[in-house]
């Protein structure tokens, strides 16, 4: 059940370093007409993925602060860094793959010379208790359930 690329060994995008500038590259017409040919299943898509974020809301932990509503990720948030990190290898034991998404842009080497915004606090605070977990409308029935039943025995231990 791979959501990325962490099940092939590799890094994940917030692991890799963003070296230089780079250029804005548009969508081409190969993309542009593989989009356009998909718009038919986009409201069956969506509402596959919606009714899955919908059943982790009601059956998630209320230890993991939940979204109040549905998004093309499905992120929730722990404690602190050390739970999420817990929490992360807990889910690929399972083999969950889960994925941090976001994280101050100021880490990359790309913006080493810049001015460090001030004032920014909860920037850093929520990229060191989110993780994402898979909600996209492919999962089927028995890999939500394995999804819920891992993450609420991560939260077992704590009661």
């Amino acid at each position: 059940m791979p959501e990325g690329s962490g099940g092939l060994g590799l890094a994940s995008r917030i692991d890799q370093d963003i070296p230089e500038w780079g250029y804005k590259f548009h969508m081409n017409d190969i993309a542009a007409t593989i989009g356009i040919t998909q718009m038919p299943y986009l409201n069956s898509v969506l509402s596959r993925q919606m009714a899955n974020s919908a059943t982790y809301n009601k059956y998630l932990s209320d230890y993991f602060l939940k979204p109040d509503r549905g998004s093309w990720l499905y992120t929730i948030l722990l404690p602190n860094e050390r739970l999420r990190d817990q929490f992360k290898s807990h889910m690929l034991q399972a083999g969950i793959e889960v994925s941090q998404v976001h994280k101050n842009n100021a880490g990359y080497t790309v913006f080493k010379d810049c001015p460090t915004p001030t004032g920014l606090n909860g920037t850093n605070l929520f990229a060191g208790r989110m993780i994402c977990i898979p909600v996209h409308w492919n999962l089927s029935k028995d890999d939500i359930n394995h999804i819920i039943k891992t993450a609420n025995k991560f939260v077992e231990q704590f009661k």
